[in-house]
């Protein structure tokens, strides 16, 4: 309500509105992972992931305007919005470590691969018919793949220094719709 303060009787329009959203999620994760280590130092790990979402949000919102003056009839203005989203992300990861020299060589890649479809379909809603406001609506596909490998080196100088040198080379690919 728009009003004086202290008054209960609006100078102008007051708002009823009522907003639903039952959105439905679903997620799925798997992630594997193997660890080898013997006792000369030689560590091998493995990580494969995999996980998906989904969702399927419908938000209505439905208002309606009254205005002070009996002689202005009320507005409705109702509106609904739609925006399903599915997300994929899957990864493979291998790292492996040794000894070398008086220190730890260790080197390993990555592999990750992400796509992502994402859409916000706007509707003004006039005699309980939805039409598309193309304005406000839009649609967004992004997928993501990252190629990566890694050489690294550890060394202990003395109690207080360590030494660390490292290499890693990535390519990413992405593009969007």
């Amino acid at each position: 309500m728009i009003g004086k303060r202290y008054s209960s009787i609006p100078d102008s329009v007051t708002l009823f509105s009522r907003t639903s959203n039952p959105e439905q999620n679903k997620n799925l994760n798997f992630n594997l992972n193997y660890r080898y280590a013997d006792t000369t130092g030689h560590e091998l790990n493995i990580d494969a992931d995999y996980g998906t979402f989904t969702s399927n949000g419908v938000n209505t919102q439905p208002n309606r305007y009254v205005f002070n003056s009996p002689e202005i009839p009320s507005i409705d203005r109702n509106y609904v919005s739609k925006t399903p989203t599915d997300i994929t992300i899957r990864s493979f990861k291998l790292d492996y470590e040794q000894p070398f020299k008086k220190g730890k060589l260790g080197y390993g890649f990555k592999l990750s691969d992400v796509k992502s479809d994402n859409t916000f379909d706007f509707f003004n809603v006039l005699n309980d018919t939805e039409i598309r406001d193309i304005d406000r609506s839009n649609r967004f596909t992004y997928t993501e793949r990252v190629y990566a490998a890694y050489l690294n080196y550890n060394v202990t100088l003395n109690k207080k220094w360590d030494l660390q040198v490292g290499l890693r080379g990535e390519i990413l690919n992405h593009w969007e719709i």
